[in-house]
This record gives C-alpha cells, structure tokens and sequence, in this order.
C-alpha cells in the first residue's frame, strides 16, 4: 500500500480512507480499522480522521451511491 500511496502523492491513511479504512495510531502502533462493515474501533476512527481523510472517504461513499 506504501508503493501506491507514493505513487498517487497521498498518505497511506488518506488512501486507505478511500477503501473504507481508517488508520489511527494507537500506542505507536498502526491500528487500521475497516469502517464499511462496522469493526470494532469504527466511531472512534470516524471521529478522530483527519480532513484528507474525510475527504477521501466521502468521495468514495458518493461514488458507491451513484454506481
């Protein structure tokens, strides 16, 4: 995923926001957590994404509304 998010010029969070993931560092450790399907930890990741984040996220919810 690191390649990728190189490559397109974004975070790896912002990228994974595309995916319905979120990731938050917990402890120092990388939590990512899968927000589509309501895995634990999904509130808390909503709340704390940043606005690259939220942007990619919502982008990705329209475009699954529109298909």
């Amino acid at each position: 995923m690191r390649r990728f998010a190189r490559l397109f010029g974004v975070s790896m969070a912002e990228l994974g926001a595309w995916f319905g993931l979120m990731c938050r560092i917990d402890r120092g450790k990388e939590l990512w957590v899968d927000v589509l399907r309501n895995a634990p930890g999904t509130d808390d990741a909503k709340r704390l994404m940043t606005r690259k984040q939220s942007r990619a996220f919502g982008t990705m919810l329209a475009m699954l509304e529109v298909a």
